[in-house]
């Protein structure tokens, strides 16, 4: 990116940041994007251009403050590079001309494959309007107007000359703005901001935010008066060096084979079909429309839920397979303080008073009636166990059958 010495009009508005991309065009936007060759662009020769092919492919340029040249010099074609290499430079002026020139273009340029790159010669402009949705900001490019140049004629020894026209940015006042008359676009003043627009510009969010849709004025007759509120002519209106606010068209001139053919009045050159070389003005309102959403925060907050999430339900899963963990006690004395007032309050002899204890204790029983059998083979006591019981204060019928004190023990 390159800070002009000057104000360049771009459509109307003064900008200073130039981006000089080595696909063959200018971007004249400040959000640098994924996107460049969609809008906002001045494109002498937008190709797929590889300077890194030849040590001999050089993008230079200048300024020495009246004028800003740029030009690409023996660049070739990446997916193409035995078809020659190309020269050709893009002059934006300080009055907002613009003249693009062609020394060598070794082949039509129609013949240029723009399936991974596209293919352009013109103009292109456009806003952007920024939006939060859910947390997450989100940048829409909508492109308001666009100048094509037919392909055809590109050629060796080419000039293309676009000449900048009067746009209602440059009236500063709103009688100068209502009595602008124009085929192309009709003027509109909002005064919040004292600005004079077609309200479709690079500040078309200013525009929307400051309420210009509801205040404007379209009819000199309810102009306030000159220096008064919302009609104050020497109230400085912003002007960024970020390249926004535009309005207008440009008028352009081919003049092909300088050195043997002239133009003729319309600009065109002599005998050329008028459809290859004029001016395409797209109105494209909410086209090229491109999302850029920074979706990070969102992203991230997903991945914190799902963590939790995650981390509960395992820390769930363990203490459930593990009730003699820390986990597994905590779970259990929450899974008794759940039970229902009804079921603490059942009778002791009631048939489903012991489940809960049952559930609870069920791998400590058979672990107890493991021990109690191989001691039992050991020391050859009776298989009912009953002399050892008795020593130990137990009763089978208690362990079996019963929350006796051992198998409360168990239990806590």
């Amino acid at each position: 990116t390159v800070l002009l010495t000057f104000d360049f009009p771009y459509y109307g508005f003064p900008i200073r940041n130039i981006t000089i991309a080595t696909g063959g065009f200018l971007y004249t936007g400040d959000y640098v994007h994924s996107w460049l060759a969609s809008t906002q662009y001045i494109a002498p020769l937008m190709a797929n251009f590889d300077t890194s092919l030849s040590t001999n492919s050089f993008v230079k340029f200048r300024d020495d403050g009246e004028t800003f040249t740029v030009v690409w010099e023996n660049v070739s074609l990446q997916d193409r590079p035995e078809n020659g290499s190309f020269t050709f430079s893009a002059t934006l002026n300080k009055s907002g001309d613009i003249v693009f020139a062609y020394k060598t273009i070794p082949i039509d340029i129609q013949q240029i494959y723009d399936d991974k790159h596209p293919v352009k010669v013109g103009l292109s402009d456009a806003y952007i309007i920024d939006k939060t949705i859910f947390r997450t900001k989100q940048k829409t490019i909508y492109e308001y107007h666009r100048v094509n140049f037919g392909r055809s004629k590109v050629q060796n020894d080419t000039l293309i000359t676009l000449y900048a026209q009067p746009t209602c940015f440059s009236y500063k006042d709103c009688q100068s703005c209502m009595n602008h008359e124009g085929s192309d676009f009709k003027c509109i003043w909002c005064p919040t901001l004292n600005r004079c627009s077609t309200g479709v510009d690079r500040k078309r969010q200013d525009w929307i935010q400051k309420g210009c849709d509801k205040t404007q004025i379209m009819e000199i007759s309810v102009c306030p008066a000159l220096g008064s509120k919302g009609n104050n002519y020497g109230e400085p209106v912003e002007i960024s060096t970020e390249g926004n606010d535009t309005n207008g068209t440009y008028r352009h001139e081919t003049e092909i084979q300088l050195s043997k053919s002239g133009t003729n009045k319309s600009g065109a050159p002599a005998g050329a079909a008028s459809h290859d070389d004029s001016v395409n003005r797209v109105p494209a309102f909410h086209t090229g429309m491109e999302h850029e959403s920074s979706s990070s925060s969102l992203l991230v907050t997903v991945l914190v839920i799902c963590c939790l999430v995650l981390t509960c339900g395992g820390w769930v899963l363990y203490a459930y397979r593990n009730p003699h963990t820390k986990s597994g006690q905590l779970l259990i004395r929450y899974h008794r303080r759940q039970q229902s007032p009804l079921q603490q309050q059942r009778h002791p002899q009631h048939p489903d008073y012991h489940r809960p204890l049952l559930h609870l204790v069920g791998h400590e029983e058979e672990r107890l009636l493991s021990y109690l059998y191989h001691l039992d083979e050991a020391s050859g006591f009776g298989p009912d166990g009953g002399d050892l019981l008795a020593g130990s204060g137990l009763e089978v019928s208690d362990y079996s059958f019963a929350p006796s004190a051992a198998a409360a023990d168990l239990g806590d």
